[in-house]
């Protein structure tokens, strides 16, 4: 199995697809919480375990729900390095219905 099949399995942790923390470490250059486009988004405990079980070579990435500039703030304050977000740029364009996608 290459990288990318495992950042594939990986990539889907609300979909019901599982791997250890074990088989992640070492492997990954980045994981991120979500796809954004299933029924939830990052949250902030996701974040958290992912920072504190993953290593610290990896770079966490909250996508999908993040529907604030406040929690956009707390998600990096957690360590998430990038945000998978649409939301907070229709925000900053005051051009959000709350629709999502």
């Amino acid at each position: 199995m290459d990288k990318k099949d495992i950042l594939k399995k990986v990539d889907h942790t609300l979909l019901g697809q599982t791997a250890t923390w074990d088989d992640i470490r070492g492997i990954l250059d980045d994981i991120k919480t979500s796809t954004g486009f299933s029924t939830a988004g990052a949250t902030f405990a996701d974040v958290e375990l992912m920072k504190k079980y993953i290593g610290k070579d990896v770079k966490v990435k909250a996508a999908g729900g993040i529907s604030s500039f406040d929690d956009a703030e707390k998600f990096i304050s957690l360590g998430a390095e990038r945000l998978g977000t649409s939301r907070l740029i229709k925000i900053l364009k005051n051009t959000d219905t709350g629709a999502g996608y």
